[in-house]
Formats: structure tokens, C-alpha cells, sequence
């Protein structure tokens, strides 16, 4: 879905992964890498996908790992039925802290997102929305696939289904056990990452 959540743990997995299968030349590591999806010709349901990505190995005065740079972007498509969608984004972001065993990381940097919503059905109306984060100090926990600390600063933007604009600011603070306080102008939410349940405080 590329979230952001999502994309943060899918980067210090892959991070880890890295860090295993290059021990013996981590230093010298760099990489880029473009993969593709689509749907089957004339099918119903088409969507296309383009993900890619860079990253670079940062080594110490004593050739140990001290961080990983990573840049990204991505585009897709999708057009069914009901309902159509376009979105575009990017992050780039520097993974430090780095442990010992490589089982947690600490993330910052930017990401971004850039969609267009089409509903085919009912009012058949079109939204769009811009998101950008400031990512500040996350700390990834591979063995649990979670955010346990760290804050990101938001800004949304878009238009709603009636045309009217929409613009809003706010923090997402990371508080362990898959859970998140969102502060949205001014009013503050419990939200569970796994569940979706949004609590008022």
C-alpha cells in the first residue's frame, strides 16, 4: 500500500537482510533495483506498479556498519468497476543506530504521497490528496515488525468529493506495543496501528 508505516518496516527488514547476506564487504555496498507489477492483459481489475529504489552503506573509522542511506520512489495505478486510483510518492531517509545483532535501527528523513481517488458509482466524484512527513528519531523493532518510539510531523492536502479543499498539520507519536498517539489541529487520538481503532483522549 505503500504507507508509511509499512514502508518503514519493510526497510529495516530489508536492511537486515542486506547487512546478513554482505557481512564479509559491507562497506563497499551500494545498490539500485527497479521492480514492476501489472495486472493480466484485459482484465477486469488493471493496475500497474513501478517501485525504485537506492541504498548506500556508511562505514566507521573501523569499517564497522554505522548507517544505511535509502532512496525511493514509486508510482501506480488502478482501475476497476467501481472505483479508480493514482498514486505517486517517494522517501529518502538514513538508518543509524544500528545494534549489534541489527535488530533495531533508528529512522529519519522525509516521505511523501501523491494520490487521486475516482468513484465510479454513486455522486461518481474525484478526491485528492497530498501527504508529507517529517520522520524524527523512529526506532524500528525487526523481531516484533514495529515502530516502538520516535515522531513524525504530517501535512495533509487535498480536495474532499463536494470540491471543497482540505488542509490539515499535526504529529504522529510512535508509543510501543503497535500503538500511536495523532494529534490533529490540536485534538489528540489514540489509534492501533494493527486494528484501526481510533480512541479520542
Amino acid at each position: 500500500s505503500a504507507g508509511l508505516v509499512g514502508m518503514t518496516t519493510e526497510t529495516a527488514s530489508t536492511s537486515a537482510e542486506v547487512i546478513e547476506t554482505n557481512a564479509a564487504n559491507l562497506c563497499a555496498l551500494e545498490e539500485d533495483s527497479t521492480f514492476n507489477w501489472a495486472s493480466q492483459p484485459a482484465s477486469a481489475i488493471s493496475f500497474n506498479a513501478e517501485l525504485s529504489y537506492s541504498y548506500a552503506v556508511n562505514c566507521n573509522e573501523v569499517n564497522l556498519p554505522e548507517s544505511i542511506a535509502y532512496d525511493m520512489t514509486y508510482s501506480s495505478s488502478f482501475d476497476g468497476p467501481r472505483m479508480a486510483s493514482s498514486n505517486t510518492g517517494g522517501s529518502s531517509w538514513t538508518l543509524t543506530s544500528l545494534n549489534a545483532l541489527y535488530t533495531s535501527f533508528e529512522l529519519n528523513g522525509t516521505y511523501s504521497r501523491i494520490g487521486t481517488f475516482e468513484s465510479k458509482i454513486f455522486r461518481q466524484s474525484t478526491t485528492n490528496a497530498t501527504a508529507n512527513f517529517v520522520l524524527d528519531g523512529l526506532v524500528l523493532d525487526l523481531p516484533t515488525e514495529s515502530i516502538i518510539s520516535g515522531t513524525a510531523t504530517y501535512t495533509l492536502a487535498g480536495t474532499g468529493p463536494q470540491g471543497n479543499p482540505y488542509n490539515f498539520e499535526g504529529t504522529v507519536t510512535f508509543i510501543g506495543q503497535g500503538k500511536a498517539t495523532v494529534v490533529v489541529q490540536g485534538r489528540s487520538f489514540m489509534v492501533d496501528l494493527e486494528s484501526g481503532e481510533i480512541t479520542e483522549l
